[in-house]
C-alpha cells in the first residue's frame, strides 16, 4: 500500500461528503415525512410542470417500476395526481397538487 493515505483518495472525501449532505438533508425533511427521493421527485416536477411519469422518472434518474412505484406513493399522500394523457391513452401525466407545490 505504500504511501496509500485514505483522507486523499476522492472517492472516500466524496463518501463522507455525501453521506453528510444525505443526513442534513433527511433532518431538513423530517418534519414533512418526505424521503430524500421523494423531495427529488417533487421539485424534478415543479421544475418539469406536468410531464410523462417516464420522463419524470429519466430526470430523477429512477426505473420505470421505481418511479411508478413513487408516483403511487405521493399520490396517495395527495402530493400529485396523474391522468391519461388525451394524445396517448396509454401514457400516465403527473403533475403536482396544490400541497405538492406548498
Amino acid at each position: 500500500m505504500g504511501q496509500f493515505k485514505l483522507d486523499e483518495q476522492i472517492g472516500h472525501l466524496l463518501r463522507l461528503a455525501y453521506q453528510s449532505a444525505s443526513a442534513h438533508l433527511a433532518r431538513r425533511l423530517k418534519p414533512y415525512d418526505l424521503k430524500p427521493q421523494q423531495f427529488a421527485t417533487l421539485l424534478r416536477l415543479r421544475e418539469l410542470g406536468a410531464t410523462s411519469q417516464n420522463r419524470l422518472g429519466e430526470a430523477v434518474g429512477m426505473p420505470r417500476a421505481n418511479i411508478h412505484k413513487m408516483v403511487e406513493r405521493l399520490a396517495v399522500r395527495g402530493l400529485l395526481e396523474t391522468r391519461s394523457d388525451p394524445e396517448d391513452a396509454r401514457r400516465r401525466v403527473v403533475d403536482l397538487t396544490a400541497e405538492g407545490r406548498a
